[in-house]
């Protein structure tokens, strides 16, 4: 993992990329609702810190809400976000506003798993999806494709060691999966997931978890119960210190399991101590 002044520089990065339009947007969410989607949004940030961000284009897939997307549109003034994914259902109406306003937010219905674009991007990324793909690999393939040389793909994913023979009631948590959440995999090895984006022709920048059991619950738990049962609007005060107490439960949490990374990669499922993985990769030249 990084070092304590690489982390210092992805925490200033991070406290950089909150401008007015952005506050504005999440303003319309409300906060329990909004702290749910910093969860995912805070680790992608912390990897992109990085890296340069002077995207041309980007592309995800299997968007969703689109949240993602909206706040990268907003942050990046000369970058066009193309949201890929088989329906629009999601879009929350201060999103779809949004892209009735900002020319250079896009969305094209289409199956991931399939062929729906020949553009190339200089980031492509995907929140939570390939495990509601079943032909996960042919869905990991087709965005891999969708990268220019020298871009960058973000993955991120339920985490799971892919060793069910390890489960006990391998089948009762599948079942569920599927009832609650249409997942048709329970999630992916962080391992075996950069093995296979290495095959497609990258190099891996960095990985890791998020979603550290105790880290992440402490932080959603403080959120949830200042706000008691009444749904609150988030604010510009308030979008800070959610964002601020997120990071700083994934900076414990690396701290806490960094030697432990390997490790956790073959926990059993019933026992693991994070929900996701975060890859981000750059694409080879050749």
């Amino acid at each position: 993992m990084n070092d304590l002044k690489t982390r210092q520089q992805s925490k200033n990065h991070l406290t950089e990329m909150m401008t007015p339009g952005l506050i504005e947007y999440w303003s319309q969410f409300h906060l329990s609702t909004l702290a749910r989607l910093l969860l995912s949004w805070v680790p992608m940030v912390r990897r992109l810190g990085e890296i340069s961000i002077d995207f041309e284009t980007i592309g995800s897939f299997g968007s969703g809400s689109c949240s993602h997307e909206a706040a990268l549109a907003l942050l990046l003034p000369n970058t066009e976000v193309f949201c890929h994914d088989i329906s629009s259902k999601y879009i929350p109406n201060q999103t779809k506003t949004l892209f009735d306003s900002c020319d250079r937010l896009h969305f094209i219905e289409g199956d991931c798993s399939k062929a729906i674009t020949t553009q190339k991007f200089d980031f492509v990324f995907s929140i939570q999806t390939l495990e509601h793909i079943e032909d996960y690999f042919s869905a990991l393939s087709l965005m891999a494709n969708a990268v220019k040389p020298g871009g960058y793909l973000y993955i991120d994913t339920p985490h799971f060691n892919e060793r069910p023979e390890l489960e006990k009631d391998i089948e009762y948590h599948r079942k569920l999966a599927w009832e609650k959440h249409e997942h048709y995999h329970l999630g992916f090895s962080r391992k075996a997931t950069i093995e296979r984006i290495k095959n497609l022709g990258y190099t891996i920048v960095n990985s890791g978890y998020y979603c550290y059991g105790k880290f992440d619950r402490m932080a959603l738990e403080g959120i949830r119960c200042s706000l008691g049962k009444n749904t609150v609007k988030a604010s510009k005060d308030s979008i800070v210190e959610t964002i601020a107490l997120l990071d700083k439960s994934l900076e414990l949490a690396e701290d806490f399991y960094r030697d432990r990374f390997d490790e956790l990669d073959t926990l059993m499922l019933q026992k693991r101590e994070c929900s996701a993985i975060s890859i981000l990769a750059i694409k080879n030249a050749n």
